[in-house]
């Protein structure tokens, strides 16, 4: 099974690894062509790429383009199971308190 992370509203911590996820992310919406086979997209992604599918197979990793390992089954990187690591199992991926925002 699987879940997706919504993107609706994000936080980055101020660290290279943020920052280079963040310009994966945008790089990888710049590129999408709608072409099939193109985008990790068998059938032409157009009308179906947008910021959360592109966000959730970067984290996810895709071990079709060699960028890692599938995210599940989660990795835990602490505070008790709620802060996981990526498919890269360099970043950490964990909620942010809404006393924050």
């Amino acid at each position: 099974w699987s879940a997706w992370f919504n993107t609706g509203v994000l936080a980055f911590r101020p660290t290279a690894e943020a920052l280079s996820l963040a310009s994966e992310w945008r790089d990888r919406m710049a590129s999408v062509s709608g072409k099939p086979g193109e985008n990790d997209c068998d059938h032409g992604c157009a009308g179906a790429v947008d910021d959360q599918l592109t966000f959730n197979q970067i984290v996810a990793g895709s071990p079709t383009k060699g960028k890692g390992e599938p995210i599940y089954p989660l990795r835990a990187a602490g505070d008790g199971g709620r802060v996981v690591f990526d498919g890269s199992h360099r970043r950490k991926i964990g909620p942010v308190s809404a006393r924050v925002i």
